[in-house]
């Protein structure tokens, strides 16, 4: 993970009480890549006291995000270092960007 946020009450129900996890991605050529998108988790603690994680991908195939940051009115800030989506294109490193989320209640 490089980047990680709690949305609280103030998000929609969809999101409210889990976490956005960035992952960056691996940087080893292999069959399959990994990373390259932002989790969303819940954590719940199951019969015997311990918390156990779902998790499914929210924003797959972003390139290589960083950091996730939360900004005023429900806005999610993610930064991505490069605009690659795999580890397999061969193309040089290109810009970054910021992109804005926008969470409608």
């Amino acid at each position: 993970p490089a980047g990680m946020v709690y949305l609280g009450k103030e998000f929609p129900e969809s999101l409210r009480d889990s976490f956005l996890v960035t992952r960056f991605g691996h940087l080893i050529k292999e069959p399959k890549d990994t990373g390259f998108d932002v989790l969303q988790m819940r954590l719940k603690k199951n019969p015997q006291g311990v918390y156990e994680a779902t998790t499914k991908a929210l924003l797959p195939r972003l390139g290589r995000p960083i950091d996730v940051h939360l900004g005023a009115n429900g806005k999610i800030f993610i930064a991505e270092y490069t605009r690659l989506l795999d580890n397999k294109s061969g193309l040089p490193m290109l810009p970054g960007r910021i992109l804005e989320l926008s969470v409608k209640k």
